[in-house]
């Protein structure tokens, strides 16, 4: 569930004139009422402003270029698979049958792409991932060549934070490709339309780009099949268009809403005075404003509307308030109006009671996030309003009652954003949690798609179930499952989901996270709150950490580091100063320490970064802080990693884009941040979120995360290359190792959780000869349960010195092997877990797990 709080504003009227540019005064809203989870993007990231977008762009074209002409330098190749989750479903922005084979679906998600099922939902393939945009608004069909599609981008119903989009695609082959139709300046169109008489005729409702006043907001309408486009509406700066109703027997007669969404740096609207309704009876030549009965002040939020293929003349209409329902002032459902007449005249269907069944609050407070009012297209009485849940009314309006199970149950997924009627009566329903099939002759919903598109704060390994993959999930909570269970990933705890910690050896003791660092710990079978102490604020993706030296200490951090000795119980105490006192980056929120590591070879040493820009660390845990930021840059900081090599080495990513600054920010310490030294190499100039250092002897292996996927350097930073060929371009905020399978782990921001092979990436270097070999060393058996062998290249030395390191950095064996006399390495004592072989003269080390 859309768990937010509620943009809304004050408003200062005045007179305007439709069909003509306007300025209207808009009094913005406070920055305390922008939603936290579109406030830690904003933090993070900044607003996607046109130069930003096109520079995204840019990189997308430069890389396929280079992909396209094999260039080796660009990328590593080999292939990410998707682990998942699968049926935890992401948000469905749009539905698409087929005309003639309602078996052929196709669904846009609003930051995932879009899918095709040819078999009515038993299997759905990835149509869109190659494309510089996933935010997906609409899917439409050409009517008479069922082979053309159009897909609209830009993310119409997300918050203050929202993806923008790169215009119109279209398809001829059924969705197999795509290209570009036109419209990228509008970056956000809601809703596409196709003449059914004449399909050349194509129809696109532009909001336009969300964060500022501009001229590429209205109605446009293509006679060519998307190949020229033409504005046809326009009625100001501040005002898009949020949905179309076309007459389906006299196409040149359609009805669109307008709608006052934007936002700036510092400002947000959902209302405004321009949410009206207008009808053109000649495609758009002529306009008429309809108000007769409607409402004539100019409050007006989001507007959806229905238009009955049974009785075209009838037309339903959805509007959103601010205003007090059961004690919440925020963006509720105000009334259903209803046109009988082709919009002549419309009356108040007085719907919005609690004795009609329909009660104010079904859109959740947050009434500008759903589009659709639907409406059966053989019997005009039969209308269903999405939102929350799902209410239905078989008698034109006068009563309500709830068309699926509570949203609370899971059954079917909160928020409701799009629906579609099949012949039979069924109903496709797309939700936040992925698409469902109202089976009418059972009276029951079916779940029917396990396509991977969440979005992932943060991954984590488990060292007791290794084969898993677990991470924390936008809406949709903490998980745990992999590809061979992609369907039924264990939904282990609730909210947004964010870190999840592991005890070594203990698996009945594990730790989740939802927003704003409400750390819960599973303790022997119950789950029980784990923050007693810490006071301060939390960042919505609050860092915390088990000890890498001491499985029962756990490290966190607010405003200041937080320590909690023993975990039978919370008892957090600070062992830090305030880290966020004057920051050198100015924070949009309260700031917070937004990144947090100890040092795998001390556990004295942790380092700490801000949302406003400060890097702290200390060397003797409880005392002796240091404000190392001296010769950063300003900028957020997204990530600080301790090496595995040297415990005054550390490294930092940070983020300045909200600051209007563009670059790409990767810097490396080898004096405990006496001095920085930048190694962002060739990077693209785009935000990083993470870094993740391999554990290796000269931290030369290096992977990050950025706005467009994972990159690798295998030399300490001076080289960059995009890792793999199949990952669409798309956010990774958070990486990691599943040490077991050998794996990088991404957790990608609308494509779930994916990993690659990093045997396709790490080529052991052979010191004295300063050279890559062939990854020659293999570790037998594995895993192992009393001792263990190594395979070894030919051409290599006999004798070799060891050390056997736990997953915590700790060295827990030290030794000689002569490989020649096929020397055995014994691992009784070693507790079972993951454990890396450190050979002398390799730079990379070799893991097994010990069993």
């Amino acid at each position: 569930m859309k768990n937010i709080s509620i943009i809304f504003l004050a408003l200062t009227i005045s007179s305007t004139l439709w069909f003509c540019s306007t300025k209207n005064e808009i009094v913005p809203v406070d920055i305390s009422n922008i939603p936290p989870d579109d406030l830690y993007l904003l933090d993070k990231i900044g607003i996607p402003d046109e130069a930003f977008l096109r520079k995204v762009e840019n990189e997308i074209i430069d890389f396929k270029k280079q992909q396209a002409f094999r260039n080796p330098h660009f990328a590593f190749p080999g292939k990410w698979s998707t682990q998942g989750p699968g049926n935890l479903g992401g948000r469905v922005n749009t539905i698409a049958v087929h005309p003639d084979n309602e078996n052929i679906i196709f669904i846009g998600f609003s930051h995932g792409g879009a899918y095709r099922t040819l078999n009515g939902g038993a299997q759905w393939v990835p149509v869109f991932d190659q494309q510089s945009t996933l935010y997906v608004s609409d899917i439409v069909f050409d009517p008479q060549n069922p082979n053309i599609l159009y897909i609209a981008t830009g993310d119409h119903s997300g918050g203050f934070y929202c993806g923008q989009g790169a215009g119109v695609f279209k398809s001829t082959d059924l969705g197999n490709t795509w290209t570009y139709s036109g419209l990228k300046e509008t970056r956000v169109i809601s809703e596409l339309a196709v003449n059914p008489k004449n399909p050349q005729i194509v129809y696109a409702a532009s909001l336009g780009y969300s964060y500022g006043k501009n001229e590429h907001r209205g109605l446009y309408k293509s006679n060519d099949a998307g190949k020229n486009w033409t504005k046809v509406f326009y009625l100001n700066d501040s005002a898009g268009i949020t949905d179309i109703a076309m007459h389906p027997t006299d196409p040149d007669v359609l009805y669109i809403a307008s709608w006052n969404k934007l936002g700036t740096n510092n400002r947000s609207f959902v209302v405004g005075p321009d949410g009206q309704i207008f009808k053109t009876s000649d495609g758009g030549t002529n306009w008429i404003k309809l108000t007769n009965g409607l409402p004539s002040d100019s409050i007006n939020g989001r507007i959806a509307l229905a238009l009955s293929e049974s009785n075209p003349d009838i037309l339903y209409a959805r509007y959103v308030r601010t205003y007090s329902c059961n004690r919440s002032n925020s963006n509720h459902l105000y009334a259903i109006y209803k046109t009988e007449n082709a919009g002549t005249s419309w009356k108040n269907l007085n719907a919005v009671s609690d004795s009609s069944g329909l009660a104010c609050d079904v859109l959740g407070g947050f009434g500008w996030y759903f589009r659709t009012i639907a409406v059966n297209p053989k019997d005009a009485d039969d209308l269903l309003v999405l939102g929350v849940d799902i209410f239905r009314s078989l008698d034109g309006g006068k009563n309500w009652f709830p068309a699926a199970p509570d949203w609370s149950g899971y059954e079917v997924h909160a928020d409701k954003h799009d629906l579609v009627f099949l012949d039979n009566g069924d109903m496709l329903l797309g939700t936040d949690g992925g698409l469902y099939r109202y089976m009418a002759a059972d009276d029951e919903w079916k779940d029917i798609e396990d396509i991977p598109t969440n979005q992932i704060y943060r991954v984590a390994y488990n060292p007791n179930i290794p084969d898993l993959y677990y991470g924390g999930l936008q809406d949709n909570g903490s998980t745990g499952g992999n590809q061979m269970n992609i369907s039924e990933w264990e939904r282990i705890f609730g909210g947004d989901g964010f870190q999840m910690e592991f005890k070594p050896g203990n698996p009945d003791i594990y730790y989740a996270e939802y927003q704003n660092g409400n750390i819960w710990q599973y303790y022997n079978g119950d789950w029980r709150s784990f923050t007693r102490g810490i006071s301060g604020t939390r960042n919505w993706d609050f860092p915390y950490m088990i000890s890498r030296h001491d499985h029962d200490k756990l490290l966190a951090g607010s405003t200041s580091v937080y320590v909690n000795y023993k975990d039978t119980a919370a008892h957090w105490v600070a062992i830090s100063p305030n880290l966020v006192a004057n920051g050198k980056y100015p924070a949009r929120s309260n700031p917070s320490i937004t990144s947090l590591d100890e040092s795998p070879l001390d556990s004295n040493v942790i380092i700490a970064g801000t949302l406003n820009g400060n890097v702290w660390s200390t060397n003797e845990f409880l005392n002796n802080w240091k404000n190392i930021s001296a010769g950063l840059p300003q900028g957020y900081i997204t990530s600080v990693k301790c090496s595995y090599f040297d415990k005054t080495h550390f490294f930092v990513t940070l983020s300045g884009h909200r600051g209007d600054d563009f670059k790409s920010y990767v810097y490396k310490t080898i004096n405990s941040g006496q001095t920085w030294t930048s190694i962002q190499g060739n990077l693209p100039d785009l935000p990083i979120y993470d870094i993740l250092v391999y554990p290796s002897k000269s931290d030369s292996v290096l992977f990050i995360g950025n706005h467009i996927g994972v990159y690798a350097s295998i030399d300490g930073g001076k080289d960059w290359k995009r890792v793999g060929d199949n990952m669409p371009f798309i956010e990774v905020f958070d990486l990691g190792i599943n040490d077991a399978e050998q794996t990088l782990v991404a957790g990608t921001y609308g494509k779930s959780i994916m990993s690659f092979p990093l045997q396709s990436i790490l080529k052991p270097i052979v010191d004295n000869k300063n050279e890559y070999v062939e990854f020659a060393f293999e570790v037998y058996p594995n895993p192992a349960t009393q001792s263990i062998q190594l395979n070894y290249p030919q051409n290599f030395k006999k004798i070799i010195s060891y050390q056997l390191i736990n997953m915590f950095g700790k060295i827990v064996g030290i030794g000689t092997l002569d490989l020649q006399s096929n020397d055995k390495i014994n691992i009784q004592q070693l507790e079972n877990g993951i454990y890396f072989i450190r050979l002398k003269g390799i730079s990379n080390p070799l893991t097994f797990l010990k069993i």
